[in-house]
């Protein structure tokens, strides 16, 4: 494949760029990150802007996973419930079995540059639920640490929604009110 080829994969139009956000609810001031988040593992793109990313949008998504569990435990430590409480909502909501969901019903298999061998545009769950990290880790990154931003993609995602049945009513209140 040649450095054009490889170019042309890695962008977003516009129309898809713009709509992705619209989506997450955030606007990168940072194109090259959101990206970044977008790149499979193994899908042949090396460098986006001047960072290298030899594993695709991996080390976003180590960042994402940290991020996504902080902003949890922020609004369950504010509303007070049990440690039980807490642990059950990173466990539920924090597994790839649920990202990968979240991811699928975003829509977000369209936007993602996957990798070579991937057939009939199918996302593997692993695929799907790193870039939805990666999207949490993008977001962060770009917003200078925000996790009012980061709550904000998070409900975009439909992580928050996707939490009614582990967390308490109190927290539910907290996570409505904090957007």
């Amino acid at each position: 494949m040649s450095r054009i080829e490889k170019l042309k994969r890695i962008k977003l139009s516009n129309l898809q760029q713009r709509e992705l956000q619209r989506k997450l609810g955030y606007v990168f001031v940072d194109s090259s990150i959101l990206l970044e988040a977008l790149q499979a593992a193994g899908n042949g793109v090396s460098q986006i802007g001047g960072r290298k990313i030899t594993d695709g949008n991996k080390r976003l998504a180590m960042l994402g996973d940290s991020v996504l569990q902080l902003a949890l435990l922020d609004d369950w430590f504010v509303g007070g419930d049990s440690r039980g409480t807490g642990s059950t909502s990173l466990r539920t909501i924090g597994n790839n079995h649920n990202l990968n969901k979240r991811g699928q019903a975003f829509g977000l298999r369209k936007f993602i540059n996957k990798h070579r061998s991937v057939v009939n545009d199918l996302v593997p769950q692993r695929t799907m639920s790193a870039t939805v990290e990666a999207l949490i880790g993008a977001v962060f990154i770009d917003s200078n640490q925000s996790l009012k931003d980061v709550k904000i993609a998070m409900k975009g995602l439909g992580l928050f929604e996707s939490t009614c049945s582990s967390i308490s009513k109190s927290s539910l209140k907290l996570m409505q009110g904090s957007f």
